[in-house]
């Protein structure tokens, strides 16, 4: 789910989120570049090398600002081809000091984008965008709340005991004084800071209302456990990021204040030894552990989620389907709702209120409210006890049984209430000291196999043997896919013991250890699922092979560089060889290449080891010596110890521990080469992936004696399918596209392409000219591995304002995909874009630069015309010149195309203030059946208001500063806005899409409508003398229990518009009074008699009724309704009034 609209508040992918978001950095147009922060960009207007494909480096990009927003300052106003030629778009204007906003329009091409403003000489300066910007951003709210109608709470709630428990959530501070948690929260602790108070915050506070907001108190909903009392620790203390010691902190503080559940709606991608020790010391003390298990949609590690002990969480939605955010994998135990979650809510400026938010952190505090239910009724139940019941009752989702991405299914509250604590199996609250494992191992003889399986919770099963000082135990462990196996290697000996746990690798990997026993004794070699999973069915998945050999001796290095293996031939394959050295091992290979071939060189995985490989030149290894006086010239092979600081000249790490390698790279003809192939920590080329999974402190080269293999095969590539000479540079991009048309091969869609990359710094082009207009889909069912970038290019033709020609590569569709939490680009093998009939496209084939990688095999693509023409009726109308009359009623249109921007002309019947909403519709069941739900993604408009001064129908240079812009787009796909119009004035109104579709194209329509907003003040003349109106409005009578009337909130007044109503009530009765106003308005109630306010509503925010409960007795009441900021209605709203 993109961003834009699912606003995950869940705190991480990691600890630490952003650096300080008060930093600013501007690049001059003629200054040098951006030092440490941007790559290559400069003044000079030269197009390098990689200038169309490349953006800015991953690694580079700081969170401190903005990745898609610059501001530019000019000394002319920029006109909408200058834009366009940039690349960027228009969101704000400020005038007055001659800056521009603007948005990237393919934010991978940061880098590019800029230099293409630098190059124009009206631009003074060019500034990324700063970030300031709060823990998260949120969705608004939807009308209703389905996560106790979806797990039955209030049943269960019925059904839990009368034991207060208390819920230490540790995340951001909690609006103490919020009306659902008032009296709730009986400890506040700022972790960071504990002299002063917590710092009161968004996340906190939805989290610990999620658990225990309070129930049948007439305002908002209520928590899955209202009789939890909460204990907050903020361990943020104002900023959006935290660390393992802070967290650790808050861990020791919430045990000794006797907490029984820890909430910890949190997450990093890097495990911590302290985190992890804090974490098991709160299990120890009986205290239930829930932890949030990320939104990054992937199957990767989040901890503490991952920890063992620790119930992981991920997110599902109202149709109990997984969160698109939601991570998963092994440590997934179980799933809550954690999508559109509606709770109480902390704002800045409003201060107590409700909102929805989204992200496994509302899951998290969904079971964790489970489990402090389950305690009220059975306190004496153990963490892995409570563990035990919440998994058992779960409603399975997804594959039968446990499975990675459901876990063991949909929390259940009634089944866990229900459970008989008595059935829990007496394994779950068993310990497994020495003498419990000694006593229930088996005993083996080595070599040995061991096929088993986990068929009861947190089962573990333990085999053993004799064993002599200075022997070696090799041993591996291979599972079931769905399940995490952790394996021990426990020594004993007279008074004596060494205890390893090994769990380098995830669920479906296989675990490997080679260990020296360190004395004479026993070992015992055990296997548990790290999550406690298990499988009592039938059918036993958790099944796995346990392998055991024991050696008196290993045997020594086979490939030494002053001794490699000679390939003599290939294909070259070599089998059984090992790493034994305990300090690490490198094995030599040596082979002369006879011609210039692309290579390929693979070396099989090894369990609980991490292999690289390294290609060098013979002459990097042997340099020749300097000649002395009348002695001869001569080699010296350079030390092994040595050859670990020579950088090779290819290098490939990709794989982790127990993965496979794979090297591509190429040869010159009639050279010599050497692989060498290691188990010892590289820093040349390493997976950026690699930083996120494995420990940055674990540098130690792991030995084995299982064996592995290697083979090395070349060919010879067809010549350069176009000839790209990458190192040639253009000073202007007219001359680049120029130089394209005679070097790209034609391509005709609906054909199939074949080419090889040549090297990692080659690119292949190829231009394509549709003869229709219309939806395509690119497929790449070659390569499998080390999949290509391919990127989609439209050529724009235009003029500027002196009437001179010019062209630019605008880009359109592209097949990458950047995780920012492995920071590696995922490069789909399918495209969808829309392209136009008649207009000339280039696609650029590059190397995945994350890899830095070519495909062995070469690379296959075809294309298809999906959908003919699927614009609607006012297209074209991209460009102001093409604009379309703007109909009374409005329009219905779609943004059918990449970089779509439709352009309709207004004229103004009347001097007036005009209201602008856009706002998307809802797919039928038409719609999705003609088109799919891929092509019909959420869409967000935005709305630039241009005058025509001289009715010209033409942007003339002069009217780019007038212009206003309405980009204040809700989750929901609505726009509002205004701006004044004179009358027959005519104006453009340019509305830009944004589409949640990674093709940057929707098919979903949208309605823009302008009409002028309503002026007729409905309580008009009322004068109000001590909250007594002279002329208020009448609710008029529905039925006997009804009243309601319509008005709007008038603009024309500098403090907003206030509406007042009368009631006049007969005798004593209960009402209701419910405001229910536009997305645009965040209303507000007040109730008063006799002068008095008797009753106010202000919880809710924009968009979501007000609703306010009061007991009415004989008399006359005035309501007052008024927007919290001033703001006008687009449309009327309604005041009702019912009576029970």
């Amino acid at each position: 789910m993109k961003s834009i609209t699912k606003k995950l508040v869940a705190l991480g992918a990691s600890f630490a989120l952003v650096a300080s978001p008060f930093a600013s950095m501007t690049v001059e147009a003629s200054a040098d570049p951006i030092a440490k922060k941007l790559q290559s960009v400069n003044s000079s207007g030269a197009v390098a090398k990689q200038s169309i494909n490349n953006s800015l480096s991953n690694k580079d990009k700081t969170k401190n600002f903005s990745d898609d927003t610059i501001i530019v300052k000019y000394s002319k106003p920029l006109t909408v081809n200058d834009h366009k030629k940039a690349g960027g778009t228009v969101i704000q204007q400020v005038s007055g000091l001659k800056y521009v906003a603007i948005k990237v329009k393919d934010k991978k091409k940061l880098q590019q984008t800029i230099k293409n403003y630098q190059k124009n000489s009206k631009v003074m300066s060019v500034q990324l965008s700063p970030i300031y910007k709060q823990t998260g951003t949120i969705d608004p709210k939807i009308s209703e709340q389905y996560v106790h109608a979806q797990l039955n709470t209030a049943k269960a709630q019925k059904l839990a005991g009368k034991n207060q428990v208390k819920v230490a959530v540790i995340d951001t501070g909690i609006n103490r004084s919020h009306p659902e948690l008032k009296g709730s929260i009986i400890s506040s602790t700022n972790i960071i800071d504990p002299m002063n108070p917590a710092v009161t915050d968004i996340h906190g506070t939805h989290v610990a209302g999620i658990i225990a907001a309070k129930k049948d108190n007439g305002i908002g909903g209520y928590g899955v456990n209202p009789n939890a009392k909460i204990l907050s620790f903020d361990v943020f203390g104002g900023d959006i990021w935290t660390f393992d010691y802070t967290i650790a902190n808050a861990i020791l503080e919430a045990v000794d204040e006797g907490a029984k559940v820890i909430n910890m709606s949190l997450g990093g991608s890097m495990p911590s030894d302290l985190l992890k020790e804090a974490v098991d010391k709160a299990i120890d003390r009986g205290v239930v552990v829930v932890a949030a298990a990320g939104n990054d949609g992937m199957n990767l590690p989040s901890y503490p989620a991952s920890y063992e002990g620790v119930i992981g969480v991920g997110s599902v939605n109202k149709d109990k389907k997984l969160s698109e955010f939601s991570t998963y994998g092994a440590s997934t135990d179980i799933v809550a709702p954690g999508e559109d979650i509606y709770a109480p809510y902390y704002d800045v400026k409003k201060g107590s209120t409700f909102e929805r938010l989204s992200g496994t952190s509302m899951a998290s505090p969904v079971v964790a409210g489970a489990a402090a239910l389950l305690l009220s009724k059975h306190p004496k139940l153990t963490p892995a006890e409570v563990e035990y019941v919440l998994e058992k009752t779960a409603t399975d989702l997804g594959e039968k049984g446990f499975d990675t991405k459901y876990g063991n299914g949909l929390v259940n509250l009634t089944g866990a209430l229900t459970y008989d604590v008595k059935k829990i199996p007496t394994i779950v609250k068993q310990t497994w000291g020495q003498k419990e494992i000694i006593n229930n191992a088996e005993t083996i003889t080595a070599p040995a196999e061991v096929n088993d399986s986990l068929t009861k919770p947190s089962e573990q099963k333990w085999v053993k043997l004799s064993v002599e000082k200075g022997e070696y135990i090799q041993a591996s462990l291979i599972g079931n896919a769905f399940y995490d196996y952790k394996m021990s290697i426990h020594f004993y000996g007279d008074n004596q013991q060494q205890l390893t746990d090994i769990n380098d690798v995830k669920e479906g990997k296989v675990e490997g250890k080679l260990i020296k026993a360190p004395f004479s004794g026993t070992v015992a070699i055990g296997v548990k699922d790290v999550n406690g999973s298990y499988d009592d069915s039938s059918r036993k998945q958790s099944s796995y092979t346990l392998k055991v050999d024991k050696l008196t001796s290993l045997p020594e290095d086979e490939a030494t560089l002053e001794a490699p293996i000679a390939i003599s031939s290939l294909p070259f394959t070599q089998n059984n060889l090992v790493f034994t050295g305990e300090e690490g091992e490198d094995d030599f290979f040596h082979f002369t290449s006879k011609e210039a071939q692309l290579m390929k060189f693979d070396i099989s995985g090894i369990p609980g080891v991490d292999v690289s490989a390294h290609v060098y030149e013979k002459d990097q290894l042997f340099p020749p010596a300097i000649e002395g006086e009348g002695q001869p010239a001569t080699e010296m092979p350079q030390m092994e110890t040595v050859v670990d600081e020579i950088p090779p000249l290819y290098s490939s790490n990709t794989g982790r521990v127990g993965e496979s390698e794979t090297l591509i790279f190429n040869t010159e003809a009639d050279k010599e080469y050497y692989i060498k192939v290691t188990n010892k920590p590289t820093y040349y080329e390493v997976a950026a992936s690699d930083f996120v999974f494995e420990s940055i402190g674990n540098t130690e080269a792991a030995p084995s004696a299982l064996p592995y293999s290697v083979k090395l095969e070349g060919k010879i590539v067809p010549e350069d399918e176009d000839q790209y000479a990458g190192g040639i540079e253009f000073e202007e991009e007219s001359k680049f596209i120029e130089y394209l048309a005679t070097i790209a091969k034609p391509y005709e869609i609906a054909s199939t392409l074949n080419g090889y990359l040549q090297n990692t710094g080659d690119q292949d082009w190829y231009k394509l000219n549709p003869t229709a207009t219309g939806i395509y889909q690119f497929n790449l069912p070659t390569p499998t591995a080390n999949v290509p970038a391919v990127n989609l290019y439209e050529v724009i033709e235009g003029k500027d304002e002196e009437g001179k020609p010019y062209t630019y590569l605008a880009p359109v569709a592209s097949n990458e995909e950047f995780s920012w939490y492995s920071w590696t680009a995922l490069m789909a093998n399918k495209i969808t874009t829309g392209l136009k009939a008649n207009k000339t496209y280039y696609m650029a084939v590059s190397p995945n630069w994350s890899v830095n990688q070519i495909p062995y095999e070469g690379y296959s693509i075809s294309s298809k015309l999906l959908i003919n023409n699927p614009g609607d009726k006012y297209e074209e109308n991209d460009l102001p010149e093409q604009a379309k009359d703007l109909p009374a009623k409005g329009v219905e249109a779609n943004f059918a195309m990449p970089n779509d921007v439709d352009t309709y002309y207004f004229t103004a019947k009347q001097t007036a203030t005009y209201g602008v909403n856009f706002v998307r519709t809802q797919p039928t069941a038409a719609l999705k059946n003609k088109y799919g739900e891929e092509l019909l993604a959420p869409i967000y408009g935005e709305i630039v208001i241009t005058e025509d001064v001289n009715k010209n129908r033409k942007l003339d240079e002069n009217e780019y500063e007038r212009s206003s812009y309405i980009w204040n787009y809700t989750a929901l796909g609505m726009t509002t806005g205004s701006f004044k119009a004179k009358k027959n004035q005519s104006y453009f109104v340019s509305t830009l899409g944004m589409t949640e579709s990674g093709s940057g194209i929707s098919l979903l329509p949208y309605k823009l409508t302008i009409d002028a907003v309503n002026r007729k003040d409905e309580d008009a003349g009322s004068k109000v003398k001590n909250n007594t109106p002279s002329k208020p409005i009448a609710l008029k009578k529905k039925n006997s229990k009804s009243y309601a009337a319509t008005a709007y909130l008038n603009t024309g007044y500098q403090n907003g518009d206030t509406d007042w109503f009368t009631y006049k009530a007969t005798k004593t009765e209960q009402a209701t009074v419910t405001l229910n106003a536009g997305a645009e308005i965040d209303g507000i109630i007040e109730v008063y008699k006799n002068g008095k306010r008797v009753a106010k509503s202000d919880y809710y925010g924009q968009g979501d009724k007000e609703i306010l409960s009061l007991k009415l007795t004989k008399g006359t009441y005035y309501i007052k309704v008024r927007d919290s900021k001033g703001h006008a209605s687009f449309d009327p709203y309604t005041l009702s009034l019912k009576l029970k």
